[in-house]
């Protein structure tokens, strides 16, 4: 009686993306610090690349979302403290 044959290797698995590459995190954080502290246009065009790179690069776009959210939040807010006269410019006396 002879053995029973031997079952094949089990496969490999593919390898990891290259984080060097992708940039979806780096859009997305510069996206959400800039949009929140100085420039909500930036930030909404930030998170708009890190939404295409994200896209590109088969990954979730949470941080595009969070990045384009929060400045539209922040672009908003400035332009109502603005008109109402809450947020005042240094040098003025109004």
């Amino acid at each position: 009686m002879t053995p029973p044959p031997m079952p094949p290797p089990p496969a490999l698995p593919p390898p990891a993306a290259t984080p060097a590459n992708d940039r979806t995190n780096l859009y997305g954080w510069l996206g959400i610090v800039i949009g929140l502290c100085c420039c909500p246009i930036v930030g909404i065009v930030l998170g708009f690349l890190a939404l295409q790179e994200a896209k590109k690069a088969g990954k979730p776009p949470t941080l595009a979302y969070i990045a384009i959210a929060l400045s539209i939040v922040s672009a908003i807010t400035g332009a109502v403290l603005s008109l109402t006269g809450t947020l005042r410019w240094p040098g003025t006396d109004k």
